[in-house]
């Protein structure tokens, strides 16, 4: 072991401890990390920059810039709406839900999907008598379950075909993906619309955690209620009136403003509630949705320029680009959008995982790392090492970060199958399918998080949940992949 290759793993085991102890934020403990490789020299500044103009990372980042125009024009909540109505107990909406939230998360990025859908979820179970808690994990799940049907479904796909560009290798395609996500799909909503189902609590949301799942617009401003501005840190608060229900068009509020109400507890017993938001609803109508024949030329442009990334005719950021070029040319999104919708702690961490995994190859230490877990798991033959990489990658999302797990683990399976001669495609799906495996704890996946509040959920929910779900995905997974490239032979 070399100078370099110690700094490496003492960086390394930096990043675990602080992940796992959540003493910084991920982006800043990986951003931190890479500070360190750059002072003692273990990476230059060329290498990070070429992290920085990583081609994935870029897709990533459109990828959700589109996902964010199409929730701010398409009025999804309106075609949910319609697609419940005849959902009348909750395993019944469950199978509903969950079926077209992974059909949906398969080609849009799971963050915004979750963010537009658990205060429609939570406003469903309340107006039907099912407590949210049994809703909000199962969508949180599905997101997972349907972004592994593509390569470009979620982050972790893109981040792994980043790491494969980077050192030279073809990127899985869609094809690669496909059978394998089915699988695990229909085993694994199967699963939670049943026994899984009985797993999860029912707990009686407070009217605390009702106000934390309220993300949108969703209440219907009534003649002479009071709007609060508040103008000086809770010092001086203005209070106005608003006499006819109209007058709010003038202000031209969009979808992401803030209106905040004085209410009292009376509020929350209103007979009427769920009828307040049609008022709100059909005032932003003008301002949030789009003429028709720019909806009409703007989904027939994104079918299109998807139609042919899956064929392979363009890459997937061409597509992405030409999108939002539609998007731009017909104002349906703002820089102003952007700049909210663009999360820079995200931009970090994927520049940074990147960096770090080309670190691990380029110094020679995930060459150690693998040597020592080809020795250990070598009498277990080509099988035996698979299953290893995906239950070590499956335990490290759990208790950090999807890309984080996927960074650390992806230079140890690239050695491997440089060490040994073998087809590195398996290998690489088994690490994919594990990195999204994040069931068991709240903390692996971005999406688990945002339904942990309004579910009223407590860490063990999770486990208790997740870890039947955890089992089914992984033997559906590695049996697939076993029999998809004939490893039996």
């Amino acid at each position: 072991m070399d100078f370099h290759q110690a700094i490496v793993l003492l960086v390394l085991a930096f990043i675990i401890c602080s992940l796992f102890f959540e003493l910084l934020k991920p982006a800043i403990t990986f951003f931190v990390g890479i500070a360190l490789l750059l002072l003692f020299g273990t990476i230059t500044p060329t290498e990070f920059l070429v992290s920085c103009s990583n081609q994935h990372i870029a897709t990533i980042i459109m990828l959700i810039l589109v996902t964010a125009a199409v929730r701010k024009n398409l009025g999804l909540e309106y075609i949910f709406d319609r697609m419940f109505r005849k959902a009348a107990t909750g395993r019944g909406f469950l199978w509903r839900m969950t079926g077209y939230v992974a059909l949906l998360s398969s080609c849009m990025n799971n963050t915004p999907v979750v963010s537009m859908m658990t205060p429609y979820v939570y406003r469903w179970g309340k107006k039907n008598n099912v407590s949210p808690s049994k809703l909000l994990i199962p969508l949180s799940y599905a997101t997972i379950l349907g972004g592994m049907l593509t390569a470009f479904g979620t982050s972790t796909n893109l981040v792994l075909n980043g790491f494969l560009s980077k050192n030279g290798i073809t990127n899985l395609v869609f094809s690669d993906f496909f059978h394998i996500g089915i699988a695990v799909l229909i085993t694994g909503l199967l699963y939670l619309c049943t026994f899984g189902y009985n797993l999860l609590p029912a707990r009686v949301p407070t009217k605390k955690h009702e106000k934390q799942s309220a993300t949108s617009i969703d209440e219907e401003i009534q003649e002479n209620d009071a709007i609060i501005k508040n103008e000086t840190s809770n010092v001086k608060v203005k209070e106005t009136k608003i006499r006819k229900k109209n007058k709010l068009d003038e202000d031209s509020m969009v979808e992401g403003d803030l209106l905040l109400l004085s209410i009292d507890d009376q509020f929350f017993e209103y007979p009427h509630l769920e009828r307040r938001e049609k008022l709100v609803r059909g005032m932003l109508r003008r301002e949030i949705y789009p003429k028709k024949w720019k909806f009409s030329l703007l989904i027939i442009g994104i079918l299109l320029a998807t139609g042919y990334a899956i064929a392979g005719a363009i890459s997937l950021f061409t597509a992405l680009i030409f999108m939002m070029g539609l998007i731009f040319i017909f104002n349906l999104f703002t820089i102003r959008d952007i700049s909210k919708t663009l999360d820079i702690e995200l931009v970090i961490l994927l520049v940074s995982a990147i960096t770090l995994g080309n670190a691990l190859i380029t110094t020679g230490t995930a060459e150690l790392i693998s040597s020592l877990f080809i020795k250990s798991v070598a009498p277990l033959g080509n099988i035996g090492l698979l299953i290893s990489l995906f239950i070590t990658t499956a335990l490290l999302t759990s208790f950090i970060t999807n890309v984080a797990a996927l960074s650390i683990t992806f230079p140890v399976a690239y050695a491997i199958t440089q060490q040994l001669g073998l087809d590195g495609t398996p290998f690489y799906l088994a690490i994919a399918f594990a990195a999204s495996a994040a069931f068991i704890s709240p903390i692996g996946y971005q999406t688990n998080w945002m339904v942990y509040a309004p579910g009223r959920y407590v860490p063990k929910d999770y486990s208790k949940a997740g870890f039947p779900l955890l089992l089914i995905y992984g033997i559906t997974s590695l049996t697939m992949i076993i029999i998809q490239f004939d490893m039996l032979g």
